[in-house]
């Protein structure tokens, strides 16, 4: 099964919140392997998140959804901040990125369904791209950093507020590389 990705706006996140991302994500009938609790995004309110961006012309969501209707990710980013590997060019930064808690190996013993978080992540490398900003992404990973270097983020000297989380960020070669493994370019 295929899952199509869409722009998440207000209206949208609403329906979904009460269908899916805030209520239904989080009410897993499996057995649980780890507690929801400990989960990084449990307490994120995707209708909030998207109505304080709505009215930013540089910052987007978007979601990936199965044909049955389920949303299986969903993912927040800014297009044109400024590179850390590559400070004279400008990249997407993504701010939040989840992919549905029955879909989470280290959650569920049977995940419903795989690849909507690199998914999402290759849509935001392929846009970046798309954007002439050469497939240049950041983000701080809430979890999984294997995940990303898996797939050529880098770790930069860049530190979040707290300065507990670095900053990753996948390079304009990197990026060129991972859209044409997978086809994109």
């Amino acid at each position: 099964m295929l899952a199509t990705i869409d722009r998440l706006d207000r209206e949208i996140a609403k329906k979904i919140s009460v269908g899916w991302i805030d209520t239904n994500w989080w009410s897993i009938t499996e057995e649980l392997t780890a507690s929801i609790d400990d989960q990084p995004d449990y307490h994120w309110d995707w209708v909030a998140l998207v109505s304080k961006i709505q009215h930013k012309p540089m910052s987007h969501a978007v979601f990936a959804k199965t044909p049955d209707g389920k949303i299986q990710g969903a993912m927040l980013h800014k297009n044109g901040v400024d590179s850390a590997l590559e400070p004279s060019e400008k990249a997407i930064f993504v701010d939040r990125l989840a992919s549905a808690p029955a879909n989470r190996p280290e959650l569920v013993m049977a995940p419903e369904f795989r690849g909507a978080g690199e998914g999402l992540l290759r849509y935001a490398i392929a846009e970046s791209w798309s954007l002439g900003l050469h497939g240049r992404v950041s983000m701080f990973p809430i979890a999984h950093e294997d995940f990303y270097v898996k797939r050529g983020f880098q770790p930069t000297s860049v530190r979040d507020q707290s300065g507990s989380d670095t900053l990753y960020e996948i390079s304009s070669t990197d990026a060129e590389k991972y859209l044409r493994h997978h086809g994109v370019l």
